[in-house]
């Protein structure tokens, strides 16, 4: 059991004799053959299978805190050895980093084998799309019964939706679960799972911490992959398990309802690329909940998870530096104070989905009104209706806490709009100081977007993006400065 085992043997079946063990690189007999070929198809399932390298090394470091030698036999027998002996050679600590978070693995591989095998999928053999499942397991039994619950409730839903509709054609559902060990939660999916032959679940690791950023990067990687780039796939998550509430068990019970729908799966209009209930233009371009299906062509342009929080930061300096200059105000039309409307922390993965400007939503929702969904009743499936959004022309008064003596006080004055955070103003600085200096966002927002048509100024904007790029925002909002008393 110890990782400096040097193993030796004497062979009489094949009159070898005395030999260092093991002998060739064959798995045991008793193997089964279909396993080992999925096995070698499945980067992030060898990663974490138990009996090959992973597995092992997990349990040398919490029984001994060792790893093997450098001539140890299991850096050469076992598969994906060479990448797990360059992971080691940093030390323990990155042996544990890769062990909570396989895909990090791929970076210590020299030979490039991981890239479009990581995920153990084959795009061919899926309907169309793939499903992505964000788990977080309280800390305390009762939440954990809890989580279950809502696991079972919906894959179940996930089950006798459109996504599960094709004959022949099984659901790739990849699961990351974030939160406390040792629970038989892990168990329960595993066995919700294995009860259907509609869809097939791949567990992509366990995070002690984290939040939706774990899922989220790991839907970032597998768009990234060339064979993907013409896939969809739905984002869902146990809303409630951390907050549990009946509004919040509503709302995601019709968030799931529409994520896995024919509408944001195969939308009857394809320039749609993203998708969910309910789409908010203000006061951050998301879906409210953050359940949301998307294009992968659209989902690779956006700023790796890994990166984003980094790339808020620095956004938000700039941002305040623009307020206190009289550029942008932050409080007229809303109060930007609140974390949820400036998306910082974890309420940075929720607008996350929506931070390019070649953003074209779709919904499911006709009613923008949140208290539809969350606070009045369980809806059915037939109550979704499909649309390019936002289908609500303009700011009034049904959007979410919008204040209409606020609203007409900034509608009503060009001076105030030019420079107000939430409408165009805001977003067009925001795009520009999010992106690196040699990206330009603004290259592959569509002519016809919905940008200029909804916001209010839109053709100004429109026109001044396309003749400035990232040199916008300044350029217009020079016009509107305080001018120095002569």
């Amino acid at each position: 059991s110890h990782p400096s085992l040097k193993p030796c043997v004497f062979e009489i079946e094949n009159n070898l004799g005395w030999s260092m063990a093991p002998i060739g690189h064959s798995a045991p007999r008793d193997w089964n053959q279909t396993v080992q070929e999925d096995l070698m198809n499945n980067d992030y399932g060898r990663i974490r299978e138990a009996s090959l390298l992973g597995g092992r090394l997990m349990r040398w470091l919490r029984v001994y805190n060792e790893t093997p030698a450098d001539d140890s036999f299991v850096w050469h027998w076992f598969p994906d050895a060479a990448p797990w002996k360059a992971a080691a050679k940093k030390g323990i600590p990155t042996i544990r980093s890769v062990l909570s978070d396989p895909t990090l693995l791929s970076s210590f591989d020299e030979s490039g084998g991981f890239q479009g095998k990581a995920y153990g999928f084959n795009s061919s053999a899926s309907p169309g799309w793939v499903l992505f499942y964000n788990v977080f397991i309280p800390p305390d039994s009762e939440g954990q019964v809890r989580t279950v619950k809502i696991i079972e409730e919906q894959l179940g839903q996930v089950k006798s939706s459109f996504a599960c509709s094709k004959p022949g054609y099984p659901l790739t559902i990849f699961v990351s679960t974030i939160g406390a060990t040792g629970t038989s939660v892990l168990k329960k999916i595993t066995h919700f799972c294995l009860s259907s032959k509609s869809i097939r679940c791949i567990h992509m690791g366990h995070h002690e911490s984290g939040h939706e950023n774990v899922t989220l990067q790991h839907i970032h990687d597998f768009c990234s992959i060339s064979d993907h780039e013409a896939l969809r796939f739905g984002y869902i998550h146990t809303k409630g398990s951390f907050h549990p509430s009946i509004a919040n068990e509503r709302w995601r019970r019709h968030s799931t309802m529409a994520v896995t729908s024919e509408g944001c799966l195969k939308p009857p209009d394809d320039r749609c690329n993203v998708c969910g209930l309910q789409f908010y233009p203000i006061w951050n371009i998301f879906f409210p909940g953050n359940f949301f299906a998307a294009h992968c062509r659209y989902i690779k342009r956006l700023i790796s998870p890994k990166y984003f929080g980094e790339r808020l930061l620095r956004m938000s300096t700039r941002l305040r530096e623009y307020q206190k200059a009289g550029r942008l105000f932050a409080y007229n039309l809303f109060d930007h104070g609140l974390p949820w409307r400036q998306g910082v922390d974890r309420f940075a993965w929720e607008i996350w989905s929506g931070t390019h400007p070649s953003i074209v939503p779709c919904d499911m929702s006709p009613s923008p009104d949140h208290s539809y969904w969350r606070e009045m009743g369980n809806r059915q499936e037939s109550e979704l209706v499909w649309s390019m959004a936002p289908r609500q022309k303009g700011l009034n008064e049904s959007w979410f806490l919008l204040d209409s003596k606020r609203r007409e006080r900034v509608m009503g004055s060009k001076d105030l709009r030019m420079r107000d955070y939430f409408l165009l103003p805001g977003n067009i600085a925001k795009w520009a100081l999010l992106y690196d200096e040699n990206e330009n966002p603004f290259a592959t927002v569509p002519h016809d977007s919905w940008l200029w048509s909804w916001f209010p100024d839109g053709n100004e904007w429109k026109e001044a993006v396309q003749q400035n790029g990232k040199r916008a925002f300044e350029l217009v909002t020079d016009q509107f400065l305080p001018q120095p008393a002569s």
